[in-house]
């Protein structure tokens, strides 16, 4: 299970719930959308490791857990069919992608099916970033300059 979690500027966590999703659940959204995608990957298809504290996205090529990359969309980013993404325990708070003027910390875009398999709910967190900086951002963080978990466009709906 993988959580996802947005947190205001203030520290209190915005107005939508943090949202869990499984092996059998693809990505989800920013907030305010909620939509469900599933896949029948298997385990053995093409693969991807991620670690937020041991990964390297400049040193590693994320073949393998021994060299994972550090961020979720280096992993989306280097793949080039149906794959398997899995999510070693720790926060995911970096990295990203911009699209349509919004900032995902992953962002998934490609025609084919990416499905992430996390290490637990309680333990493996995508954490996006409030908007401090725009003169258009609200008092919660939102606003153009926010990093929100996750995005997905094309032919992955």
């Amino acid at each position: 299970m993988l959580r996802f979690t947005q947190t205001a500027s203030d520290g209190f966590s915005a107005a939508w719930a943090p949202m869990t999703m499984d092996e059998r659940l693809l990505i989800l959204p920013p907030p305010v959308v909620t939509t469900m995608l599933t896949t029948s990957l298997t385990h053995t298809q093409h693969a991807r490791y991620v670690d937020p504290v041991e990964g390297d996205d400049d040193e590693h090529d994320g073949l393998t857990a021994a060299a994972p990359f550090k961020t979720l969309q280096k992993a989306v980013d280097s793949t080039t069919q149906a794959s398997v993404i899995y999510c070693a325990a720790g926060e995911y708070a970096e990295g990203g992608k911009l699209s349509g003027g919004v900032t995902n910390r992953v962002f998934h875009d490609k025609s084919y099916a990416i499905r992430f398999v996390g290490a637990g709910a309680d333990c493996t967190v995508i954490r996006g970033a409030p908007d401090t900086t725009s003169e258009n951002h609200s008092d919660d963080g939102r606003g153009p300059a926010a990093i929100r978990c996750v995005g997905a466009t094309g032919g992955c709906m």
